[in-house]
């Protein structure tokens, strides 16, 4: 609530790699209606005006979309990539672990690349962050990278974009 709060009201979208969230404790629908109330308890704003603002989607069902504001739930190993029991049966039609694992980066490329203005990841504590996290940005450290200005900021998003590249084993244009 405290990141929504933080500034102007604005398009959130909060994303998450499955629709069970917190050890499966909430569905995704459930979390937005108490973020919905939380946030209507704590300013002037209509719940109506708030529903318009806030999504809450998985990955995949961000796929088109944007929002100024994004919030990445879980950003842990185990959740990105999430590596289902089942996926040894696929390798019978050749689908490996490598895939997988592209597939998980692309996925979690599609969930960052949603925010127009602001990104963050939340990592559960006491858990590790999720590998992609850690090959986009450097261990344990915060940072903000703003809307470019000038050349200083587009060095910044340059080497970001240099690290997803490397993340993914793709060149983006």
């Amino acid at each position: 609530v405290k990141l929504i709060l933080n500034e102007e009201p604005m398009s959130t979208m909060v994303l998450s790699r499955t629709r069970r969230i917190f050890g499966n404790k909430f569905q995704l629908t459930e979390f937005r209606e108490v973020l919905l109330t939380a946030l209507v308890q704590k300013t002037s704003i209509s719940r109506d005006e708030w529903g318009k603002l806030l999504t809450c989607e998985t990955a995949h069902g961000s796929k088109g979309k944007e929002a100024e504001r994004v919030i990445i739930l879980e950003a842990n190993e185990g959740k990105f990539p999430l590596i289902h029991p089942d996926n040894d049966l696929f390798s019978l039609f050749g689908r490996t672990m490598e895939k997988i694992i592209q597939e998980e980066k692309r996925l979690f490329y599609v969930a960052l690349t949603r925010a127009k203005r602001d990104l963050y990841f939340l990592v559960d504590s006491g858990k590790k962050e999720s590998p992609f996290l850690t090959e986009i940005f450097p261990p344990k450290e915060e940072f903000e990278i703003d809307v470019p200005r000038k050349e200083e900021q587009t060095r910044e998003l340059g080497q970001v974009a240099k690290s997803l590249e490397r993340m993914l084993g793709m060149k983006l244009v």
